[in-house]
């Protein structure tokens, strides 16, 4: 409650990192990865974590999939 916003905790366990981004105040995006190893934090305003950027620009292809079967289970 008390983190400053657009702040960022990393943690790792063994090949797993985690992280907590706080883009404004009362909210935390919590991420865990395995495809990122480093804690690369972007230079925009936001400052949000790489991680996240690189999740929202590749995330298109799994909201259609999620699309498909919602559409599949109504039907």
């Amino acid at each position: 409650k008390d983190r400053q916003e657009r702040s960022t905790l990393f943690a790792w366990d063994e090949e797993i990192m985690m992280l907590s981004y706080v883009p404004k105040k009362d909210k935390n995006v919590l991420l865990m990865t395995t495809e990122h190893s480093q804690p690369d934090i972007s230079q925009r305003d936001d400052r949000k974590p790489e991680v996240i950027l690189d999740y929202n620009s590749h995330k298109g292809g799994v909201d259609v999939v999620d699309q498909c079967e919602t559409f599949t289970l109504q039907n």
